[in-house]
């Protein structure tokens, strides 16, 4: 049923004024947004005990859901909490604006050195939230996509038309990147990391071809890799 949802609302998302590049977060994926938000706003250190990020959720997915304020929503169902009102708009406010940027990889880092025609390959693309990088062999196309992973520091899904590819891309980024986990979808093999991942197209489509794993919206940014 998920999986049958998912196609549909891609497929007509636009008569309903929606975006067909839409993320989907489960509880956890929220919560854990959450959690991040808390803690780059120092909320999570406070003397007195701040609502947990679970707690957070439920307020800010009521007010959503009810199409009534957080104040009313925590005056009649979490008056324990009114003290924090300010605090948990806040958090909402920036929940929105952050809800499909991905998650920070802020200690990510690029060990390597490009070249002149690289590096400029790596300034004209962070000037675009999205776009297509064509270079001829031996360019060194995957060195200039893992320094613009590091550069952007947001969560990636690398996407490869077949296993070699994808084996390429690990070894490489084992050499280039540091400071980040990294894992792949091969085969049916899960062993994904959420931070820098490789998968190859064959591994997110379930064996029906028409659902597609929910993998795929855990990531801030996809880097598709072809080699023609």
């Amino acid at each position: 049923f998920h999986g049958f949802t998912n196609v549909a609302l891609r497929q007509y998302a636009r008569y309903i004024n929606f975006d067909p590049n839409f993320n989907i977060f489960d509880r956890g994926d929220c919560e854990d947004l959450i959690q991040t938000i808390r803690k780059s706003m120092g909320l999570h250190s406070k003397e007195k005990r701040f609502p947990k990020k679970g707690t957070v959720n439920s307020i800010i997915s009521k007010s959503i859901n009810t199409s009534k304020s957080i104040e009313k929503i925590i005056l009649n169902d979490y008056p324990q909490f009114m003290d924090f009102t300010e605090d948990i708009q806040k958090i909402a406010i920036e929940y929105d604006n952050k809800h499909f940027e991905g998650m920070p990889l802020s200690k990510i880092k690029f060990n390597g050195k490009l070249k002149s025609q690289q590096a400029k390959a790596v300034a004209a693309l962070l000037e675009k939230d999205n776009g297509v990088f064509v270079a001829s062999t031996g360019f060194g196309k995957t060195v200039t996509g893992l320094a613009l992973i590091a550069k952007r520091k947001i969560n990636t899904l690398i996407l490869v038309h077949n296993r070699q590819l994808a084996e390429q891309w690990l070894e490489r980024i084992k050499v280039f990147l540091t400071n980040v986990e990294v894992g792949s979808l091969l085969g049916g093999k899960e062993k994904l990391s959420y931070q820098v991942d490789v998968a190859t197209y064959q591994s997110l489509v379930s064996r029906n071809g028409l659902d597609i794993k929910p993998a795929i919206e855990r990531y801030g940014q996809n880097c598709r890799s072809s080699h023609l």
